[in-house]
C-alpha cells in the first residue's frame, strides 16, 4: 500500500472568510443628473426686463427720443397747437428780426446793411374792445456806402408802448436819426427833443378813422364777423396744408424750453406739393374775396395759372424756406418760432449783387397768466405835442406850403445826408 503524503493532498474547501473582513471597494455607476446652463435664460429675462421697462419709459413720455414710437405724430402735435392758439387770451414774448449784409452792390454803387428789431412785453387780447399790452422795442439800422463813407448812415430808436383800451401811449427813450434831424430841422421845424422821454397819447379811435375809414364804420357785429370770416379762411388754409403735407418735417431733439420741455421741429415747403394743392387754396381765396367784396368781379389777373406761376416765382426767388418750430410737450402751445435764411439779391432784381441774412426769432411764455398794464401819470396828446415839434406849425410838416411857381425839392437836389441810392435800392427789395 503506497504510503499517502499528507503535505500533497489539494485544499478543496473554500476559504473561511472573517466577518471582519472587509471586500474590496467597487466603482459606483449611479449617473447623477447634468446641470443646466441658466445664462441664456438670465440673459433673455434681462433683455425682456429692458424691453418691457423700455417701452414703459417710452409709453410715459419719461424718455422721450425723436425715434419714440409711442411719440405722436408731428401733424398732430401741430394741428393741436393751432387749435390751442383760440384759447390763447395773454402772453409775454421776446422778438427780434434782423437784416445783415456785408456787401450789397447795384448801379455802381455798393454797401453794407445792419438792420435789427428787438421787443419784449406782455400782450392781453382776452376782450377785444379793451385790448392790453406793454412792449419795449428798439429799431437799429447802420447804412455804408463804400463809394464815399461820409455818407454812412445810423438811426436808432428805442421806447417804451402801452395800449389801454382805446388809448395807446408811446415814449421815445433814444431818438438818433443821424443827419436826418439838421435835415428836419431845417426843411420842417422838427425838433425830436420835444418829445424825447416824454408820454404821447394816441387815442385808437380818432386813428382807426383816419387811416382805416371803412373798418371803423363798421358796427362791432361786422368787425366781428369781419375777424371770423378772416379766422375761418386761415384755418381752412392751414387745414389744407396739414391734409395735403406740403411739407417736409425733421423730428429733432427735444428743447428746453424756459417754461420746460418742447417738441422741436424743421419744418419746409415742398414746392411739387403745394402746387398740387393749389387748386383748393386757390378756391379757398377765390371765396374769401367774394364773401368780402359781395357782388365785385374778380381781378382779371386772379386766376389758377396766375397763382401757380406766383407760387413758382416766390420758391425761384426765395429758395427753399424752413422754420424751426418749438411745441411745449405739456400744455401744446405754440413756444418759439425761428427762421434763419439768407437770400440772393440777384433774384430779386438783377440789378443788386449780394446775399443778406434774415434772422427771425419770437418766443413766447407766461401764456393765459395777467398781464398788468398801467397808464402814465403824466401824458401829453399827439395833437398838443405836433404844435410843440414843429416850430413852422404842424400844417407845414403834414401838408407843405407852397408858393406858387415852386416846388418841393426832390430827393436829388437835397443835400446827400445818407445813401439815397442804396436805401432806396434795399426799399425796394424788401417791399
Amino acid at each position: 500500500m503506497d504510503k499517502i503524503d499528507f503535505n500533497n493532498i489539494p485544499n478543496t474547501q473554500q476559504p473561511i472568510v472573517s466577518k471582519n473582513t472587509q471586500t474590496p471597494a467597487v466603482p459606483s455607476m449611479v449617473i447623477k443628473p447634468k446641470k443646466k446652463n441658466v445664462l441664456p435664460i438670465v440673459i433673455v429675462s434681462v433683455l425682456a426686463l429692458i424691453l418691457l421697462s423700455g417701452g414703459i419709459v417710452l409709453a410715459a413720455k419719461i424718455w422721450d427720443p425723436p425715434w419714440n414710437p409711442f411719440r405722436p405724430s408731428p401733424e398732430s402735435v401741430i394741428q393741436k397747437a393751432w387749435n390751442n392758439l383760440k384759447s390763447v387770451k395773454s402772453e409775454t414774448f421776446n422778438a427780434e428780426v434782423s437784416l445783415k449784409s456785408d456787401k450789397i452792390e447795384a448801379n455802381g454803387s455798393g454797401g453794407s446793411l445792419d438792420l435789427s428789431f428787438k421787443a419784449n412785453g406782455g400782450v392781453d387780447y382776452s376782450d377785444p374792445e379793451n385790448s392790453l399790452s406793454d412792449v419795449q422795442g428798439s429799431v437799429r439800422v447802420s447804412l455804408t456806402d463804400i463809394t464815399n463813407p461820409t455818407t454812412d448812415y445810423k438811426f436808432s430808436l428805442a421806447g417804451e408802448s402801452r395800449l389801454i383800451k382805446k388809448d395807446f401811449y408811446l415814449k421815445l427813450d433814444e431818438i438818433d436819426l443821424g443827419g436826418l434831424e439838421g435835415f428836419l430841422m431845417m426843411f420842417f421845424g422838427v425838433d425830436t427833443s420835444k418829445i424825447k422821454g416824454q408820454w404821447i397819447r394816441f387815442q385808437a379811435d380818432a386813428i382807426a378813422q383816419q387811416e382805416m375809414p371803412q373798418y371803423s364804420a363798421m358796427t362791432s357785429e361786422e368787425k366781428k364777423n369781419a375777424e371770423k370770416e378772416a379766422q375761418d379762411t386761415i384755418d381752412k388754409i392751414v387745414k389744407v396744408l396739414l391734409d395735403k403735407k406740403v411739407y417736409d418735417i425733421d423730428q429733432l431733439e427735444d428743447n428746453q424750453g424756459l417754461e420746460g420741455k418742447e417738441y422741436h421741429y424743421y419744418i419746409s415747403l415742398n414746392q411739387k406739393k403745394i402746387i398740387e394743392a393749389s387748386p383748393e387754396l386757390f378756391n379757398i381765396l377765390k371765396e374769401y374775396y367774394s364773401n368780402l367784396n359781395p357782388g365785385v368781379e374778380l381781378p382779371p389777373d386772379f386766376t389758377l395759372e396766375e397763382f401757380q406761376k406766383g407760387i413758382n416765382k416766390m420758391f425761384d426767388m426765395v429758395g427753399k424756406v424752413g422754420i424751426d418750430l418749438f411745441i411745449g410737450k405739456n400744455d401744446g402751445y405754440f413756444r418759439k418760432f425761428q427762421i434763419i435764411k439768407d437770400f440772393d439779391l440777384s433774384k430779386f432784381d438783377e440789378a443788386y449783387k449780394g446775399n443778406i441774412s434774415l434772422i427771425y426769432k419770437i418766443e413766447q411764455t407766461g401764456i393765459n397768466k395777467p398781464v398788468q398794464v398801467v397808464a402814465p401819470e403824466q401824458y401829453k396828446d399827439f395833437q398838443d405835442i405836433l404844435s410843440e415839434m414843429f416850430s413852422a406849425g404842424a400844417d407845414s410838416f403834414i401838408k407843405p406850403k407852397t408858393t406858387p411857381g415852386s416846388k418841393l425839392k426832390s430827393a436829388q437836389e437835397q443835400p446827400n445826408l445818407l445813401p439815397a441810392s442804396l436805401l432806396q435800392g434795399v426799399f425796394n427789395i424788401l417791399k
